[in-house]
C-alpha cells in the first residue's frame, strides 16, 4: 500500500468512510441452508476452470455439486493439454480429494481407473439416493442456481 493511501485512510473520519463505501458491500441475502433428502443423479460436466459439477435432480430443480479436478491429459504426445471440456467430460481426481472420498462412500469401491472414473459416474451413480445441504449461489453475471455441499448417501432408513 503506499505512503499517501496510508495517510488518507488514517486522516479518515468515520462519516468520510461511510460515505465513499456505501456503495460497495454487497446487498446479498444471508445464506440459508436448507438439509434435502433425495437427490437422484442426472449427468456430470466438467468447467474449463478445472472442476467437476455433478448435477442431481431434485423436485424438477437441477441442483449442482462441485468437486476439484485435473482436466489435463496425463500422458501421450498431448500431456498438458486439456481434454474437452462439458457434458460428460473426462477429468482426474486429486488423490486427497473431496470426490474420491464422495466416490468410496457412495459406490464402495474404487474404479478400474481414477482417470477413467467419468465412464462409470452414470451406471454407478443412478440408482442411488443422496442428501445434503442446499443453498442459493450466484454465478459471476448475476444468475442463481441451487448448489449442495456435505452431498452423502442417503439412507431412509434414518
Amino acid at each position: 500500500m503506499s505512503t499517501y493511501a496510508r495517510d488518507r485512510i488514517s486522516r479518515q473520519t468515520t462519516e468520510e468512510w461511510l460515505v465513499e463505501y456505501a456503495g460497495t458491500h454487497s446487498s446479498a441475502p444471508a445464506v440459508d441452508k436448507l438439509f434435502i433428502t433425495g437427490l437422484t443423479f442426472d449427468h456430470h460436466r466438467t468447467t474449463k476452470t478445472g472442476a467437476l459439477v455433478l448435477s442431481f435432480c431434485w423436485q424438477s430443480d437441477e441442483v449442482v455439486a462441485f468437486f476439484n479436478c485435473d482436466i489435463r491429459r496425463q500422458r501421450g504426445p498431448l500431456k498438458g493439454q486439456s481434454y474437452k471440456i462439458g457434458i460428460g467430460g473426462q477429468f482426474l481426481p486429486p488423490e486427497r480429494g473431496k470426490f474420491r472420498a464422495f466416490w468410496q462412500e457412495s459406490v464402495g469401491a474404487p474404479p478400474r481407473r481414477w482417470a477413467a472414473v467419468h465412464k462409470e459416474i452414470k451406471s454407478r451413480l443412478k440408482g442411488l439416493a443422496f442428501q445434503g445441504e442446499m443453498y442459493t449461489a450466484e454465478k459471476k453475471n448475476g444468475e442463481a442456481y441451487k448448489k449442495v455441499i456435505n452431498l452423502h448417501l442417503w439412507d431412509p432408513g434414518y
